[in-house]
């Protein structure tokens, strides 16, 4: 009898079991790339050719990976940002109501029109999203 893996190929091996915890070499890539470097300073930063690490970019484990830390990367930075927005607002707000020239203060009004808007926006793209998720997620429940 014969192996999985001679049966298969290497390669095919790999691509049957998608779900696998990246292997050390192969973190040292994610995390180089999720933190915004090019695949060639990535492959440096595993150890391995730039042949390897564009091969490697393409296991589905792998782009999930990195997307997961980007994802994780720009939330943290969201967080920070999130936090600030309150204080940087209100100092927008008085900007708009205080400011000496009237371009600066039609500019800081313009800043809190734009920023307000960006968010009503976001919130309802969100809210929609959700709403598409769960609708789907419903259509899925009834095929089952």
């Amino acid at each position: 009898m014969t192996s999985h893996l001679a049966q298969t190929g290497p390669r095919r091996c790999e691509e049957a079991a998608p779900h696998r915890e990246p292997t050390p070499r192969e973190t040292r890539l994610i995390d180089a790339i999720a933190a915004g470097a090019a695949l060639m300073d990535g492959a440096r930063a595993a150890g391995i050719s730039y042949r390897t690490a564009k091969r490697w970019h393409r296991k589905p484990h792998i782009a999930r990976a990195i997307r997961a830390r980007t994802t994780e990367s720009l939330s943290q930075a969201r967080a920070v940002l999130a936090s600030g927005a309150r204080r940087a607002a209100t100092e927008l707000v008085r900007l708009a109501a205080n400011a000496q020239p009237d371009s600066a203060r039609v500019a800081a009004s313009r800043s809190v029109i734009e920023a307000a808007t960006r968010t009503a926006e976001i919130e309802e793209l969100e809210s929609r999203l959700t709403e598409i998720e769960a609708a789907v997620a419903a259509g899925r429940d009834k095929r089952r």
